[in-house]
């Protein structure tokens, strides 16, 4: 992980104290922003903004702050040089940005998706995702992006599909892309990953590379970068049998060696420095100064172990202590035996991994096909609803039509046979009036 800058520190405190309080009016879209902000220059202050917002605040988060969050939090990760094999949450982040866009967010969640793939050993996944992001954010005309797309493929060519030249012609695009835009950081680290790939097939072609490399890392006092040079140097003056070029890249990295490895990556690109100077100085007959670069080197793994074996077995074929430098031979064959075995372990571990990635990309598969079929019958079954319910007000309409028609007939006949109920009875009155006149007459 990065060094923490006291500015980062800063940064996000600043962002936190509101946005810890209850009241999250603007507050969330403004650290969501100011983390988004700073992503490009301060990742880790960016990531300490996210990590600092209340679980309660990203619970109640609406969709849309919910996935951009989501997508920042990823990405903060990934460029603070933690895992993000876990974030799998970023694939809804690609979807919700799929339908309702911007585009130059779903570019980004798309490349977080391929670095998420990645890491989960599903390398074919992982191409799809940052192929479908280079023509977003090609159109988008965002360089740095772009530029790190195609490193990202290229690292994916070099190192699942072992593709030099695939891997080598993508580097390359990058670098255009970076330098078009001005990024001497970006450029200089492209043109080390240019280097490393040619030095396979080409080192000549790779010197100019790996010089341009580490002027520029000299220059901007980028200290990493420059041992990754000078360990390059070496191993190039080695293939070459050059041994003084070799102390030459040593002695350039003491400096630095004498202030201290400031990490593991360091540690191993000393080790690298100072075997390759020890076999140096065995191949000139100095085993004491041999002996000194190997007393430089830590045993942190079995391989620094294998190594430094390996150099005291030459150091004592160079003085002719044949028995020792057997002992130390076979020591150094027995860790590279178990190296080899645990690398077998590793790769076994890794198909499981990977056969356990498409089981479950499987699920999920299956799991949004029966969502959709779902959503579908659900669909289906209010439109049926809706029919059904049409149709019964439509009867129904008729119904009430009806009924009123012979309302109104019942009506109309009621007061016709009331008029003649009435007229029956006058006629019947009329009647005995003239039986009566009859008999008095």
């Amino acid at each position: 992980m990065r060094l923490r800058h006291p500015l980062c520190t800063i940064i996000a405190a600043a962002v936190l104290v509101p946005a810890s309080c209850s009241d999250r009016s603007g507050q969330v879209s403004s650290a969501l922003a100011t983390a988004d902000s700073l992503m490009l220059t301060q990742p880790q202050a960016a990531l300490d903004i996210l990590s600092g917002i209340d679980s309660a605040l990203v619970r109640r988060m609406d969709r849309s702050e919910k996935v951009f969050y989501t997508m920042l939090r990823t990405e903060a990760e990934y460029k603070c040089w933690l895992p993000v094999a876990k974030d799998t949450a970023i694939s809804e982040a690609v979807r919700y940005y799929s339908r309702r866009g911007p585009k130059d967010r779903l570019a980004r969640a798309l490349t977080m998706q391929g670095a998420v793939l990645s890491e989960l050993g599903d390398a074919e996944g992982a191409m799809a995702a940052y192929k479908e992001a280079e023509p977003i954010t090609e159109r988008g005309g965002d360089l740095e992006q772009l530029g790190l797309i195609n490193i990202r493929i290229g690292e994916l060519y070099q190192r699942s599909f072992i593709n030099a030249s695939a891997a080598i012609a993508r580097y390359r695009k990058a670098l255009n892309c970076f330098e078009e835009a001005g990024l001497p950081e970006r450029i200089m680290y492209t043109h080390s990953s240019i280097a490393r790939m040619l030095m396979l097939d080409s080192a000549d072609k790779a010197i100019p590379h790996l010089e341009k490399a580490i002027s520029m890392a000299e220059q901007s006092g980028n200290r990493s970068l420059t041992l990754s040079c000078l360990e390059l140097y070496s191993h190039y003056y080695y293939s070459r049998q050059d041994f003084r070029g070799i102390i030459s890249a040593t002695r350039r990295a003491l400096p630095a060696y004498r202030t201290g490895a400031q990490n593991g990556e360091e540690e191993n690109m000393f080790n690298a420095l100072f075997y390759n100077a020890a076999l140096a100085y065995c191949r000139m007959d100095l085993p004491d100064s041999a002996r000194t670069a190997v007393e430089k080197m830590e045993m942190n793994s079995s391989i620094d172990s294998m190594m430094v074996y390996y150099a005291c077995a030459e150091i004592a074929r160079t003085e002719e202590r044949w028995k020792d430098a057997d002992k130390f031979s076979n020591k150094s064959r027995d860790i590279n035996k178990r190296i080899i075995a645990a690398a077998y372990d590793e790769n076994i571990y890794s198909l499981e991994k990977e056969l356990d990635f498409q089981k479950i990309a499987s699920e999920r598969d299956k799991a949004e096909e029966r969502q959709k079929i779902s959503i579908f019958v659900s669909l289906l079954a209010v439109s049926l609803l809706g029919m059904a319910v049409l149709i019964l007000y439509s009867r129904n309409k008729k119904l009430r039509a009806e009924g009123a028609l012979l309302l109104a007939s019942i009506r109309s006949y009621g007061h016709d046979a009331a008029a003649k109920a009435s007229l029956t009875v006058k006629n019947e009155q009329t009647e005995q009036i003239m039986m009566n006149m009859v008999a008095l007459i």
